[in-house]
């Protein structure tokens, strides 16, 4: 059987939020081992910053992602690609939202940059930073934004963000970033790069950042927590994070044993 490539999202996918707190399943880290050992190539797929990331990557012996939903591919731990968006089109998305009461984070390589940051929001840098990274106020900002998040859902289909790519991936926060950014665009750039045909590419997710992603792999699998819109993009689903999901998907597809 072909090696895969196997691009995973983080929250909701490896990733179980509950009451007890954050945690990667046990079963699916013992699935990301059996496919690692059988070949495979493991990778992040999430709309996270790399400096969000990092940790994660870090714990699971992870070295290629893609990151800020595509706006950063990382290959064996450095940056092989990085789609920022245009200075002109981020300064007036940030100059408006900055007159917004709602939280709005921005992201680059550098740092994180932040206008009515919430206490969560900050506990939860803390935390994915073991609190060594300092959250800098949005207008300190310097160098070029690869992604923006904001609560302020209003603004989504404003001429405001016509020359970007916008998602609602939960509630009312929107990712921002550069036209044309999309999982499902780097998943193809990514499978370019490493050499693997697409139909050798399986993508994992769980939320509407993770649609064109479903789409634009070999195979699109929806976990079983997942919105309907999620699930009806993919060619499968299975079970929900915290239920075995990502095992069982693979125990299913007969990828988890060395040939």
């Amino acid at each position: 059987m072909p090696k895969k490539l196997i691009l995973f999202d983080i929250d909701g996918t490896l990733l179980y939020h509950g009451p007890q707190g954050s945690y990667v399943p046990q079963d699916t880290l013992l699935a990301l081992e059996r496919l690692r050992a059988a070949g495979h190539e493991v990778c992040i797929a999430s709309g996270r910053a790399r400096v969000l990331s990092q940790r994660l990557m870090n714990e699971l012996g992870i070295n290629n992602a893609v990151l800020h939903n595509g706006a950063m591919l990382v290959h064996e731990g450095q940056v092989v690609y990085a789609n920022p968006i245009a200075p002109d089109i981020c300064d007036r998305v940030l100059t408006y939202l900055q007159r917004m009461p709602q939280q709005t984070v921005a992201y680059n390589e550098q740092g994180v940059y932040a206008h009515q940051a919430s206490s969560g929001f900050m506990q939860f840098i803390r935390a994915q930073t073991d609190g060594k990274l300092e959250v800098q106020p949005l207008d300190k900002r310097e160098h070029a934004m690869l992604s923006i998040c904001t609560d302020h859902l209003d603004v989504a289909d404003t001429p405001l963000l016509a020359d970007c790519a916008v998602v609602n991936w939960s509630g009312s926060m929107l990712d921002i970033n550069a036209q044309g950014t999309n999982k499902g665009a780097a998943l193809q750039r990514f499978a370019h790069l490493l050499g693997y045909a697409i139909h050798d590419t399986i993508a994992v997710g769980d939320a509407a950042n993770d649609i064109q992603m479903l789409r634009a792999a070999g195979l699109g699998i929806a976990m079983g927590n997942a919105a309907p819109t999620v699930k009806a993009a993919a060619d499968m689903v299975t079970d929900a994070v915290h239920q075995g999901g990502i095992y069982n998907a693979f125990e299913r597809l007969a990828l988890l044993h060395t040939p």
